[in-house]
């Protein structure tokens, strides 16, 4: 994959299965406190266990085979809650985030399919959606994502197969993985840890394109460890309108803190609006597809208090192509062409997250419990092994870059276990100044489904000055209106009128024919003569 022609979004998802004949779990080592966003832990009392859903029930299938689209559409649907409710907690702590819900969703899908009872219920009721059904949907989604539109995109899974511990992998359990994740089968001894590691770690590094060199070290796996499942997640296109370089220029963002830093403010101007009542945003449509979409909430509205009160239609109908008409309680296509003068930073960071805690609190908790876990479907053999299997740690990592040429993400997710005896008519033109001066959230997705979601709470300081004479604010005042034109000359294609009133941001000056022209876009030019038809604002 040609990195810097692309936009790229890269995950990794990674499940251990340790084993082991110990009285205790396996020990995790400890990250650096500074270095991990932690949700709230939730405590175990002493004794039985308590469940949040203590009788949870299996999810019944929808999927139809003879209507593939319209029930791929329903399951996607059925996801959402789910989604919303994981970003509202990975989110909820301070700070910058990137995060692939896409990559945590193919780590519990494989791990999934070899639970069974009480585990895979519990796991059905908390996402919303069955077993079979979610299998379904990654069988048809992901051959979609590699063919359709000639999507720059690669997902590859894989299981990794300790042969000496006297477990054996059903065929049950194979056959779903290849024919729904179409995974490769590795068998290994597990002794030589660090040789393991190193091998793990080269698969990851080769299929996320050198994104992800390590996403597990040899102190994290035991010798009785049963296997490995790994995703690995690739997708990239270019955007339909690029940004220029030289129209970027110095601004103040406002920090989540109430600090201030002026940043790399990137700027054009583009079809297309989205609002609901909370906030506002803009998708930058990708050639192949894809979408970014980037989401402000309103003035004096948190992102905590924006996801807290948004509906997770709402915060998904973003990037599923719905534009708000002035009625705010429906969301459906509009006969108005609205135009977006967006100013969105540049930014680049890195989060890392423990997410155990989180799915926790979300309900998934038997499979994080000795004894309670049950994992019958993936493995065979001594049953007092076997029964011991559990997940004990989720960790991911991901990464986000955002410039004129391309966004980049990435993202590594590992799942680690353990043994342990324990279309529309054109009326007119509305016009937006959308700019991105304060935290916000972002999706990166492709039919309908986030690949990547994060919030921009804070900016490090360019140390740039604010003042850039390059860029002004400019009013028509002709009582007709103005041309909107291709090109600095009345020849040029005319695109539309836009009426008296309307603002927008000028990027360049041109002297031709008499007139002064101003540039309001990418390929769009607007006349002034004698300071009659257009008022410069500031």
């Amino acid at each position: 994959m040609n990195r810097k022609s692309f936009l790229c979004a890269l995950g990794l998802s990674l499940l251990i299965c340790t084993g082991g004949c110990s009285s205790g779990t396996a020990e995790v080592p400890e990250k650096p406190a500074e270095a991990v966003q932690t949700a709230e832990a939730v405590t175990e009392p002493a004794g039985e266990p308590v469940f949040v859903n203590e009788a949870p029930e299996p999810v019944a299938s929808v999927f139809d085979s003879s209507d593939p689209y319209a029930s791929e559409t329903k399951v996607i649907g059925m996801l959402d809650p789910f989604m919303i409710r994981l970003m509202q907690k990975v989110f909820s702590a301070e700070g910058n985030h990137i995060f692939s819900p896409m990559s945590l969703i193919l780590a519990l899908s494989m791990a999934e399919n070899g639970t069974a009872g009480m585990t895979r219920a519990e796991i059905e009721s908390t996402l919303g959606i069955s077993t079979d059904d979610l299998n379904q949907l990654m069988k048809s989604y992901l051959p979609e994502m590699n063919y359709e539109y000639g999507i720059d995109f690669y997902t590859g899974n894989s299981l990794w197969f300790n042969t000496d511990n006297g477990l054996t992998l059903k065929s049950s359990y194979l056959d779903h993985l290849r024919e729904y994740y179409d995974a490769a089968v590795f068998e290994r001894s597990f002794a030589d840890k660090g040789a393991l590691a190193q091998e793990v770690n080269d698969w990851t590094k080769e299929k996320t394109d050198g994104s992800i060199p390590e996403i597990l070290q040899a102190d994290d796996l035991d010798q009785t460890d049963p296997m490995l499942l790994l995703n690995a997640l690739a997708a990239g296109g270019k955007c339909m309108i690029q940004f220029q370089p030289e129209l970027t220029s110095p601004q103040t963002f406002h920090n989540a803190d109430g600090s201030e830093s002026t940043v790399s403010m990137m700027r054009q101007s583009m079809e297309g609006w989205w609002h609901d009542p909370l906030s506002e945003g803009v998708v930058l449509y990708l050639e192949n597809g894809l979408e970014f979409t980037a989401i402000l909430p309103n003035q004096g509205v948190t992102v905590e208090e924006y996801l807290a009160q948004a509906d997770p239609e709402m915060i998904m109908n973003y990037y599923r192509g719905f534009i708000s008409t002035e009625n705010e309680d429906q969301q459906t296509w509009t006969a108005d062409v609205h135009i977006t003068n967006l100013s969105l930073p540049k930014y680049n960071y890195n989060a890392e997250y423990e997410l155990d805690a989180v799915l926790k609190e979300l309900g998934i908790q038997r499979m994080f419990t000795v004894g309670y876990a049950d994992f019958s479907e993936m493995a065979e053999g001594d049953p007092g092994v076997v029964s011991q299997i559990y997940v004990k740690q989720i960790r991911q990592k991901a990464d986000i870059e955002v410039n004129e040429e391309e966004v980049r993400a990435s993202a590594a997710t590992v799942v680690m276990g353990g043994l342990g005896a324990g279309g529309y008519n054109v009326r007119n033109y509305i016009y937006h100044d959308v700019v991105f001066d304060r935290p916000f959230i972002f999706l990166l997705s492709k039919g309908r489904i986030p690949l990547f979601a994060g919030v921009v709470s804070s900016l490090e300081d360019t140390g740039e000055s604010v003042s850039d004479s390059r860029i002004m604010r400019i009013e028509v005042t002709a009582d007709a209106g103005l041309n909107v034109r291709s090109g600095p000359d009345v020849s040029n294609e005319k695109y539309y009128t836009a009426a008296k009133g309307t603002q927008f941001y000028a990027y360049e000056t041109k002297e031709n024919g008499g007139y002064t022209w101003y540039r309001i876009g990418n390929d769009q030019w607007i006349a002034d003569q004698d300071s009659e038809w257009v008022k410069v604002l500031e």
